[in-house]
């Protein structure tokens, strides 16, 4: 089991939980049922959205992800919910008054979908890698038979892109060892470090 590879374990809530104890193949299956069975929901089940919403919300209190946290971790989604709110303005088909819009009823329902499966899909995404470290889930493809190719893909990718981190943070601490501080970099320090002690609280 690849323990601990990369440093990408930034995800993973320590906690020995109910969730945490099941087998990381066992989370990743039923991970991909529940968003294969979000994909398959007709977007005017309204009453079957809510039933999803509400296993993901179980699932993050019982992994005890910080409030905040997933918030942070959910604007991942904001391009897709950016091109979702343009639908009903650019649809055509049969309009409705929306206050004092004018939308299209078929693009109401297409931003609703995007936005209800894309939502849930995140999240599921984050109570499986809130529970469930990154070797934990590279030993878990290799138990559900997945290629070893494609195995060895995601550890190098996990890898590489830790290498990348660290390698920019070190290009950075060169940078300012020579006297060289941007105006934006300073900006963007003190951005990080607000976000970070957001994140943790």
């Amino acid at each position: 089991v690849e323990r601990g590879v990369g440093g990408h374990d930034h995800l993973y809530v320590h906690h020995h939980g109910a969730l945490h104890d099941v087998p990381a193949h066992v989370k990743l299956v039923g991970a991909l049922a529940f968003v294969g069975a979000v994909v398959v929901t007709d977007r005017t089940r309204i009453a079957v959205f809510a039933l999803h919403a509400a296993v993901v919300a179980v699932g993050v209190v019982v992994a005890r992800v910080p409030r905040r946290r997933a918030s942070l971790q959910l604007l991942v989604e904001t391009p897709v919910l950016l091109f979702a709110l343009t639908l009903p303005f650019v649809v055509g088909g049969d309009r409705v008054a929306l206050g004092p819009l004018d939308v299209s009823e078929e693009g109401l329902w297409g931003a609703w979908n995007i936005l209800a499966k894309a939502s849930l899909g995140v999240a599921a995404v984050l109570v499986l890698t809130a529970t469930t470290s990154v070797g934990d889930l590279l030993a878990a493809l290799r138990r559900l038979r997945v290629p070893q190719v494609l195995v060895a893909i995601a550890s190098f990718m996990v890898r590489y892109l830790d290498i990348l981190q660290s390698e920019l943070h070190r290009m950075n601490i060169a940078r300012i060892s020579r006297g060289e501080r941007p105006a934006w970099m300073v900006l963007s320090e003190s951005a990080l470090r607000t976000v970070r002690v957001e994140f943790w609280k």
